[in-house]
């Protein structure tokens, strides 16, 4: 595969999406070949793979941000109104946005 890109993406997440502390490449730009980070092959379709690789290699940075259950958890109990969207709801919404673009 000389000349190709590796198709992996860094992410740095264990497999329930935490941090992964002892392979995190710390802004995946280490030209170590003894530091490692946490990437994911785009090929294997799971993008939480766990293969262990240098972080010297060039790779796609996956870059989401994470909130923490405990924080989730407070926003629920602080009174937020927030509630998701039905099915149906999100299709009537779905629904709204097509026909308000139409009129642009």
């Amino acid at each position: 595969m000389a000349g190709r890109p590796q198709k992996y993406v860094w992410h740095g997440s264990d497999l329930l999406g935490e941090r992964s502390l002892s392979s995190y490449c710390d802004a995946w730009n280490s030209e170590s070949r003894e530091a490692v980070g946490v990437a994911s092959s785009l090929l294997k379709n799971r993008l939480l793979g766990q293969e262990k690789l240098g972080c010297h290699n060039s790779f796609v940075v996956l870059c989401i941000e994470a909130t923490s259950h405990a924080r989730l958890r407070k926003r629920r109990h602080a009174g937020s109104q927030e509630e998701n969207m039905t099915e149906e709801e999100y299709h009537e919404l779905l629904n709204f946005i097509d026909l308000s673009s139409g009129e642009a």
